[in-house]
């Protein structure tokens, strides 16, 4: 038997889970390190650029725009091609009424659509507008990301200095060249923990620095995609299937 709501989810699925599951969250990025370094000009930085970490992010999450936008289209395609053929088979022996029917649906359909890119669009604005790292989600990943490579820096110290001062083994290994804008941001805050130290190179504490920040880039994309998949449905489901199920019985 023929689903209209199972042959939605399917186009759903195909045309916008798995486009945006698809999407690699360092798309394009390249040269961290140069990015984080220049900050400062010829004079080495005095904090963790923030606005590095915040255009960056920015930059990737406009690579969700057009699939997220794309899948309300198939999805418009999709309800459109179900009313036609429910009613051509609910009304097949009055074909002007089926007719009727299939065009009131395709103007709702039609008129609804825009609604719901409209909403798609001013959600990814709000998205790109404002970067939340104080987000409880992108703290708890940000702590484990630190604390991994807090425990690399010490294996790598142990390594380096295995007949050092037993005192001194377990300590961190970071130059601390940052103040990281005075810990003013809850971002700041963790950096702070995990670049505490005075031992390692700076040219290894650069290193290390632009992988965790890179990590941090893809860990805040992958919350905004998920909680975006969902925003998309609901949409979808409030603007064009809960429109269209009121109204034609009228």
């Amino acid at each position: 038997a023929f689903s209209a709501g199972a042959e939605l989810f399917k186009v759903f699925k195909s045309g916008c889970i798995e486009k945006l599951s698809a999407i690699k969250p360092d798309k394009g990025l390249v040269n961290i390190r140069d990015l984080i370094e220049n900050t400062g000009g010829i004079q080495p930085a005095l904090f963790l650029p923030d606005g590095v970490f915040n255009n960056l992010v920015k930059q990737q999450l406009k690579l969700p725009d057009n699939p997220s936008l794309n899948a309300v289209e198939k999805s418009h395609g999709s309800l459109k091609t179900s009313v036609d053929m429910i009613a051509s088979r609910t009304l097949g022996k009055h074909p002007k009424l089926a007719a009727e029917v299939s065009l009131i649906a395709s103007e709702i359909l039609a008129e609804q659509m825009k609604e719901t890119k409209h909403y798609i669009k001013q959600y990814l604005t709000n998205e790109h507008s404002y970067i939340n790292t104080n987000h409880p989600e992108f703290i708890e990943r940000y702590e484990l990301a630190a604390d991994m490579f807090r425990v690399a820096a010490v294996d790598m110290r142990n390594k380096k200095d295995a007949d050092a001062n037993e005192k001194k083994a377990g300590q961190m290994t970071y130059i601390n060249t940052h103040t990281y804008a005075a810990n003013s941001t809850a971002f700041g805050k963790l950096m702070s923990k995990y670049a505490a130290g005075d031992t390692i190179e700076t040219n290894q504490r650069a290193s290390n620095e632009a992988e965790l920040l890179l990590k941090l880039i893809i860990q805040y994309f992958c919350i905004v995609r998920s909680q975006l998949t969902d925003v998309i449905l609901k949409a979808i489901m409030r603007y064009m299937v809960r429109d269209l199920t009121s109204t034609l019985p009228n």
